[in-house]
């Protein structure tokens, strides 16, 4: 980067100059370690490693709707949104 170059040649001219370039040193190396780290992480979700992993949200996910189906398919399943303990009305 080139801000102790810059530091050095403009800190005759602007006595501050080197605390604000501090500052955007400072931004400039979090940023990019953020954008390295979020990369990171999406490169090891694949691996099943990462925190943007949703296998075990999709396996729950995916139980859930076989179930229904196999419910659905024996007679079995109330419809959506009726409980079967709930009471009726006019019976």
């Amino acid at each position: 980067t080139t801000f102790p170059v810059c530091g050095t040649g403009s800190q005759a001219i602007a006595p501050n100059v080197l605390v604000l370039q501090s500052y955007l040193f400072g931004i400039l190396a979090f940023a990019l370690t953020l954008v390295l780290n979020v990369v990171e992480e999406l490169r090891n979700s694949r691996t099943k490693m990462g925190a943007y992993n949703v296998d075990g949200i999709l396996e729950v996910m995916v139980g859930g709707l076989e179930l229904e189906l196999e419910e659905r398919l024996e007679g079995n399943f109330w419809g959506v949104g009726i409980s079967p303990g709930l009471p009726t009305r006019g019976a």
